[in-house]
């Protein structure tokens, strides 16, 4: 059974938290839960089954599968951007020394009309690239 989002009720998607990123997901999770609708990324105990193809959620997600879950991890994360700016930080760099260009996939992500997110990913990257400099 597939997880339900915390904010929407909509199907989420379970993953696992990248080994490397672990110390950098909102409270040291291993698995999370990302919403198909709003984006919502909420805490798993446990992965069901093998997890979902989070390609599922937009084309604009990379397709690896590590990649879309930082991406993930950075959304869930956009809520606080003061509280969270070192792991944002540091999810980025991981995402543009494997060559992905996180702020593009989120501003993808923002331009995606099939989703309905929790907060505005737009205005959120905008303040997050001005931290970044």
């Amino acid at each position: 059974m597939s997880p339900t989002c915390s904010t929407c009720r909509a199907e989420s998607i379970g993953f696992t938290v990248p080994e490397q990123l672990a110390t950098h997901a909102p409270a040291g999770m291993s698995y999370a839960a990302a919403c198909r609708v709003c984006l919502t990324v909420d805490p798993l105990d446990e992965l069901p089954g093998d997890g979902g193809d989070l390609g599922n959620i937009s084309e604009a997600l990379p397709v690896d599968q590590d990649h879309a879950a930082a991406v993930m991890l950075i959304v869930g994360l956009l809520e606080s951007l003061a509280l969270n700016r070192q792991h944002i930080e540091a999810i980025v760099d991981y995402l543009e020394a494997e060559g992905v260009d996180a702020l593009l996939v989120l501003h993808r992500l923002a331009d995606d009309t099939s989703l309905r997110p929790a907060l505005d990913i737009d205005r959120r990257v905008y303040q997050l690239e001005q931290l970044l400099g």
